[in-house]
C-alpha cells in the first residue's frame, strides 16, 4: 500500500513514510521489453520481430515463415506481417524455411528457382559481381541485388528544436536528414529525405467549467449576474512551450440598470408629483426589480406670494408680487400685481401668507425741510415715477422759507428762536459749553433748549448733577454701579452680587461694589459659579505637586481641569484629574503608584499611606518557560534553572527569583515594577541568557528564556550545533553581516532544510535559515501503475498540529 497526501489539506513540506504492496506482471505488448529490440532481415521483408540479436536473413532457397513464439520470450507484433501470416493469436516470431529443390524463396513463399546462368533465360549479366535476381517475376541483372556499394540506410543528427506555430496546437519538433539508398536501373540513388520528431505536444487552448453564480462588483443596484472559469491559452516560442491561466468572466443575465421617470398631474388647485424608481441590480446570485413609488402634493393656492422689492413698505423700491392661484398643465399657475403711481401716489403691493395685500402711499409724506449753507430754507420735493413704480426725490426742491428781518437768513432756519434783530445772525449766538452755561436756565445758543435739555450739555454739570441725554454713556462710569441718565440727569445705583455687567470676563460684582474672581471671593465662588471653595495647588500643574504660594482656599471648578477631589475621604482638595487623591498634607496625587518613576519619587502617589517599594501596587509577577535551545524543534525544557532579577540602582532587598520545575515552568512573585534585565542560568550544561521584561503593576507578564549548551548565533543564524536559532534574528556580527530569518518554523531545523507552505494552488517554499523564499505552482498528488484494481482510503488525522487528509492505496494484480 502506499500513502499520499491530498494537496487541498496538507500543506508541501511534511515528512510522511510511503509504503507499497502490489504484484506486477508483464503481459504481451507492442513494445519491446528491456534492451531488446524489434529486428528481422528476411528477404524482401519490412517485418521485425524483438530479439537481442540480429535475425540471419533468408538466403535464396528459403523462404519467410511464421512460427509460435519460444516459451519465456517475448515477440512483437509486426507492423506489416508476410501474406498469409495472421495478427491474431499467440506472438509470433519469424524464421528461414528450406524451399523445395528447384524452388527459390521470395518472401513467404517458394517460387520456381530459375536456370542456374541468367544466359539460360535470355538475359546476360555484364558485370562479374552482378548476379541473376528475380524482380517482379522476370530475371534480371543488378549491380545492387548483391555486393552492392550503394551504401546502408541512415539518418544524420537532429537539428535544433523549433516551434510548429504559435498558439493553440503548437508543438515543439526537431528535425533531421536521412538516406535510403537503392539501386534503379544498375545505379545508386541515395534517396534522400527530411525526418521530423516531435518533442513536445504544446497542447490547446481550453477552459475549465464555469463557477456558480454570483453578482458583479458588490452586488447590488446596476449589477449584473455572473459567472467564471479558468481559461489556459497556450503559446510556443523560442522553441519552449508556455501556458497562461486567467479567468474569463460572462454575464449571466443583465439585470439591467436602475431607472426613474415622474409625472405631474392638476386636481383642482393641487399639483401631484408622482416619482418611480425602478431599482434593478443583482443580489444573492440573482436579479432583482424593485419599484418604489413616490407621491409629493402641493397645494398651489397655499404657496406663500412673493415680494421682489422684499417689504410690504417698501415705499423707494419697485417690487413685484407674484400670487400663486391655481394648478394647470401639470404645473402652478399665478398672478402679477406690480407697484404702481397715480400722481404722487404709490400703490405698493405686498405679501399675505398664500395672497396678496395693497395699500397706498403718498411720496410727499417723504418730503422735508432744511436750511442750506446760506440760511435758506427748503423743502425737499418727493415724485412717485417708474414701472414698477416707487417714491423718489427727483423733483426740483421749492424755497418756502422767509427772511422778515433782512439779515439773508430765513426765519425757519433759526432766525426767529431768540435773535429775531435786524442785523443780529446767528453766528452771534454763545455755546452752551460749559457747566456755568448748562445750569443758568438761559438758551445761551437760541437753539430753543435749556441747560441739561440741549445735547451740548450732554457729560457737563448741570444744576442738578451730571447733564445726559437719555443715555447712561454721558455719566461717570463706574464698575459695579448701575448708571441712568432721568429726565436729562445722571442717577447711579450699586449693582448686585454676582452681576459681571461691568467686569472682565470670569469676574463678578461682590458685596463691596469690586469687580473680582472666584479664586479670590468665597461668595463669588460658590453663588455666582457654583463652585467648590476648597485648598488646593492645581495651578503647579499635573498632579500639583510644586508649591505656588497658593496653598490656601480657592474656587475648585472654575477653570478647565479643575475637579474637587475627597478621595480618600474626608480629605478634600482640588486638583487636576478626578482620578487624582489628596494625600495627609493636602496636596494632590496622581491618584495610583504603578511604574518605576512613581514607585521611587519618595511620594505616597496613591494616597494610601505607603511610600514607593513599601507599597504592594509597585509589584507585579513574571512566569513562563525555561527551553533548551539546542533541542527546541523536539520541545524540551529545562529543569533546575535559577531565574533572578533586580532593579538597578535600587536598594538591596528588592531582588526576586525562581526554579523551573520538571516541566521547565517558572513563578516570581512579587517582582518590582519597571523594565530591567533578568537572568536565567543552569551553570552545570548551558550557558546564561540575559533578556530584558517589562514588569507591570497587579499584572502576570509572560516571559520564555532559551538556554544554550555553547555560544549560540554565528552569521547564518546557526547555533553551535548547527541548527538554526531564531533567537539570532536581528544580531549584528563585527564583519557587517547580519541574520535575517526566513520564517520562525526554521528554528532547529538545518540549513539545507526548506519548509513550504501551499494555499490554493500555489505553494511558497522557505529556505533555511535565512532564505531565499520562491513561489511555485503547487504538487498534485497521483499515482499511476499497471494495476487492475485500486481501493483509495482516506481518513482525516492530525500532522504537526494542522488537520489533514491521510489516503491509503492499494491495488494488486488479481
Amino acid at each position: 500500500m502506499r500513502f499520499v497526501l491530498d494537496n487541498g489539506f496538507l500543506k508541501v513540506g511534511m515528512f510522511l513514510i510511503f509504503f507499497l504492496v502490489s504484484a506486477f506482471f508483464v503481459s504481451a505488448t507492442n513494445e519491446c521489453p528491456g534492451s531488446q529490440y524489434c529486428t528481422y532481415e528476411g528477404a524482401g521483408s519490412t517485418n521485425y520481430q524483438c530479439t537481442a540479436d540480429s535475425y540471419t536473413a533468408c538466403n535464396d532457397n528459403q523462404k519467410c515463415v511464421a512460427t509460435q513464439a519460444v516459451p519465456g520470450t517475448t515477440y512483437c507484433f509486426p507492423t506489416g506481417l508476410p501474406a498469409g501470416v495472421s495478427s491474431g493469436g499467440p506472438c509470433y516470431r519469424y524464421a528461414c524455411q528450406d524451399c523445395p529443390a528447384g524452388y527459390v524463396g521470395s518472401g513467404t513463399s517458394c517460387v520456381p528457382k530459375p536456370p542456374d546462368d541468367c544466359n539460360d533465360g535470355g538475359v546476360t549479366c555484364v558485370n562479374p559481381t552482378s548476379k541473376c535476381c528475380l524482380v517482379s517475376g522476370n530475371y534480371d541483372c543488378y549491380q545492387c541485388c548483391a555486393n552492392s556499394d550503394c551504401g546502408s540506410a541512415g539518418c544524420g543528427s537532429w537539428g535544433s528544436n523549433y516551434c510548429s506555430g504559435s498558439g493553440s496546437g503548437s508543438s515543439v519538433k526537431r528535425d533531421r536528414t536521412c538516406t535510403n539508398p537503392a539501386c534503379n536501373s544498375g545505379s545508386c540513388a541515395a534517396n534522400s529525405y527530411t525526418d521530423t520528431q516531435i518533442v513536445q505536444e504544446c497542447g490547446t487552448d481550453s477552459c475549465g467549467a464555469y463557477g456558480s453564480d454570483y453578482c458583479s462588483g458588490s452586488g447590488g443596484d446596476n449589477t449584473n449576474k455572473v459567472h467564471s472559469r479558468d481559461c489556459t491559452t497556450i503559446s510556443c516560442s523560442s522553441a519552449t512551450c508556455s501556458s497562461e491561466t486567467n479567468s474569463e468572466v460572462a454575464v449571466v443575465q443583465d439585470c439591467g440598470d436602475t431607472s426613474s421617470s415622474s409625472t405631474l398631474t392638476c386636481t383642482g388647485s393641487v399639483l401631484t408629483n408622482t416619482s418611480i424608481v425602478t431599482h434593478r441590480g443583482c443580489s444573492s446570485a440573482s436579479c432583482y426589480t424593485n419599484p418604489v413609488n413616490t407621491t409629493t402634493t402641493t397645494d398651489c393656492a397655499a404657496l406663500p406670494s412673493t415680494d421682489s422689492d422684499g417689504s410690504f413698505s417698501a415705499f423707494e423700491v419697485g417690487g413685484v408680487v407674484e400670487d400663486y392661484l391655481s394648478c394647470s398643465a401639470g404645473a402652478c399657475t399665478l398672478a402679477s400685481y406690480a407697484d404702481s403711481c397715480a400722481g404722487t401716489v404709490l400703490t405698493e403691493y405686498g405679501v399675505d401668507g398664500a395672497s396678496h395685500k395693497s395699500q397706498t402711499y403718498d411720496c410727499q409724506n417723504n418730503e422735508t425741510a432744511y436750511c442750506n449753507a446760506t440760511g435758506g430754507y427748503f423743502r425737499d420735493e418727493w415724485r412717485c415715477s417708474g414701472a414698477p413704480g416707487f417714491c423718489n426725490n427727483g423733483a426740483v426742491d421749492t424755497h418756502i422759507g422767509t427772511n422778515v428781518d433782512g439779515d439773508q437768513w430765513d426765519e425757519e432756519c433759526g432766525d426767529s428762536v431768540c435773535r429775531l434783530v435786524n442785523g443780529m445772525k446767528d453766528s452771534m449766538i454763545l455755546p452752551e459749553d460749559n457747566g456755568a452755561a448748562c445750569s443758568d436756565g438761559v438758551d445761551n445758543d437760541c437753539d430753543g433748549l435749556v441747560d441739561c435739555v440741549d445735547p451740548d450739555c450732554a457729560g457737563l454739570a448741570g444744576a442738578g448733577g451730571t447733564c445726559c441725554q437719555d443715555a447712561s454713556v454721558d455719566c461717570v462710569q463706574a464698575e459695579c454701579v448701575d448708571e441712568q441718565c432721568v429726565a436729562n440727569v445722571c442717577s447711579y445705583s450699586p449693582r448686585p452680587v454676582c452681576d459681571g455687567s461691568d467686569c472682565a470676563d470670569g469676574f463678578f460684582c461682590d458685596a463691596l461694589g469690586s469687580c473680582v474672581d472666584a479664586d479670590s471671593d468665597q461668595t463669588v465662588c460658590t453663588t455666582c459659579v457654583s463652585g467648590e471653595w476648597a485648598y488646593g495647588n492645581e495651578s503647579a500643574g499635573f498632579g500639583g505637586y510644586i508649591p505656588t504660594g497658593r496653598e490656601g482656599p480657592e474656587c475648585c471648578g472654575n477653570n478647565v481641569d479643575e475637579n474637587f477631589v475627597t478621595i480618600p475621604a474626608p480629605r478634600s482638595g482640588c486638583c487636576n484629574a478626578p482620578t487624582d487623591c489628596i494625600d495627609e498634607l493636602g496636596m494632590c496625587r496622581v491618584g495610583h503608584e504603578d511604574d518605576a518613576a512613581l514607585c521611587t519619587d519618595g511620594i505616597d502617589n496613591d494616597c494610601d499611606g505607603v511610600v514607593d517599594s513599601a507599597d504592594e501596587s509597585c509589584y507585579g509577577d513574571v512566569s513562563g518557560i525555561v527551553w533548551d535551545g539546542d533541542n527546541i524543534a523536539l520541545g524540551y525544557v529545562v529543569s533546575g534553572a535559577v531565574i533572578n532579577g533586580k532593579p538597578p540602582g535600587l536598594p538591596a532587598g528588592l531582588e526576586v527569583s525562581a526554579v523551573s520545575d520538571g516541566d521547565g515552568d517558572y513563578l516570581i512573585s512579587h517582582a518590582f515594577v519597571g523594565t530591567y534585565q533578568f537572568r536565567a542560568s543552569e551553570p552545570k550544561v548551558f550557558e546564561d541568557s540575559v533578556v530584558t521584561v517589562t514588569v507591570l503593576s497587579d499584572q502576570v507578564v509572560s516571559q520564555d528564556f532559551y538556554l544554550y549548551r555553547e555560544p549560540s548565533c554565528d552569521e547564518n543564524c546557526l547555533d553551535a550545533n548547527g541548527y538554526c536559532n531564531f533567537n539570532c534574528n536581528g544580531t549584528s556580527f563585527p564583519s557587517g553581516e547580519s541574520c535575517e530569518f526566513s520564517h520562525k518554523d526554521c528554528w532547529g531545523r538545518t540549513a539545507d532544510s526548506t519548509i513550504s507552505f501551499v494555499e490554493g494552488e500555489v505553494r511558497t517554499v522557505y529556505q533555511c535559515c535565512e532564505g531565499p523564499v520562491w513561489t511555485e505552482a503547487a504538487p498534485k498528488a497521483k499515482v499511476t501503475a499497471s494495476t487492475k484494481n485500486m481501493y483509495d482510503y482516506k481518513r482525516l488525522v492530525t500532522l504537526n498540529g494542522r488537520k489533514v487528509w491521510m489516503h491509503v492505496l492499494v491495488w494488486s494484480s488479481e
